[in-house]
């Protein structure tokens, strides 16, 4: 049954996404049209809830219990903030397009995760350090779709071609302060994420003489220094539009490197 879900769940995505795309660029630009995407997603987010559902009640984890968990979880949210912009309707239910893909990758990705956790942490703090980092990384990637809308209608705007799929796209400015709004929300969750992360090193490095922090942590300070920095140049430099999309988008890349760096167990420990 789980597999059952598992593979409803990826093929609802993938539908989603094509009808999203197909609306977006004029292909389909009927009410119907619009409909069946966004009950593409939500039957997406349905399977994929029972899908996990189903297998914490089995395995006795949480939605947080591992990166295993935690991808899934991360996914789920990402495609939950999708489905909830289109239903809230606007020119951001076009995000979704830029969404889906991304979050059928987490979902595929999730699957050969390995379940046991990458720290020495255990009970409530585990819970704590990989809830906070998902939570956050959740934030980063919906900024991270704004952030490449931003770039793609710009680019249009700047050579005076906006047409097509481009008219339905949100205006530049509601893309720059919602990508800004996103990445104010993930940065105290990564803050917290990293916090009992360096924690865990601090137990590990007691307990078996080992560095205190691995290449993982630098990284993730890396993520953090990125994200910070887009916040704090927005305010005391004015850095808006362009160079904070570039910014996000790059802050992007390293998190998911952080989130690669899980699957490489026992490298720099």
């Amino acid at each position: 049954m789980l597999g059952g879900l598992l593979a409803a769940a990826a093929l609802l995505y993938f539908a989603a996404a094509v009808l999203m795309l197909t609306h977006l660029v004029g292909a389909a630009t009927s009410l119907a049209a619009r409909r069946a995407a966004t009950a593409g997603l939500a039957g997406a987010v349905v399977a994929h809830l029972a899908h996990d559902a189903l297998r914490w009640a089995g395995t006795g984890r949480g939605p947080f219990a591992g990166i295993h968990e935690g991808l899934s979880t991360l996914a789920l949210l990402v495609a939950g903030v999708a489905l909830g912009l289109r239903l809230r309707g606007g020119r951001l239910e076009t995000l979704g397009v830029f969404v889906a893909p991304v979050t059928l990758t987490m979902l595929l990705a999730a699957q050969g995760a390995d379940a046991r956790p990458s720290t020495p942490l255990s009970g409530a703090l585990l819970g704590v350090h990989v809830g906070s980092t998902i939570l956050g990384t959740a934030a980063f990637t919906v900024a991270f779709a704004l952030a490449a809308a931003y770039l793609v209608q710009e680019r249009e705007v700047r050579q005076k071609r906006l047409r097509g799929m481009f008219q339905r796209l949100p205006p530049l400015e509601v893309l720059d302060v919602a990508s800004y709004r996103s990445i104010a929300l993930g940065l105290p969750a990564l803050t917290l994420g990293i916090a009992t992360g360096l924690l865990a090193g601090v137990q590990e490095a007691v307990g078996r003489g080992v560095p205190i922090a691995s290449w993982r942590h630098y990284l993730a300070l890396g993520v953090w220094a990125v994200f910070a920095s887009v916040l704090v140049l927005r305010a005391v430099a004015g850095w808006r539009g362009h160079r904070a999309a570039i910014g996000t988008i790059v802050g992007y890349a390293s998190a998911v490197a952080v989130l690669f760096g899980y699957f490489v167990r026992g490298a720099g420990r």
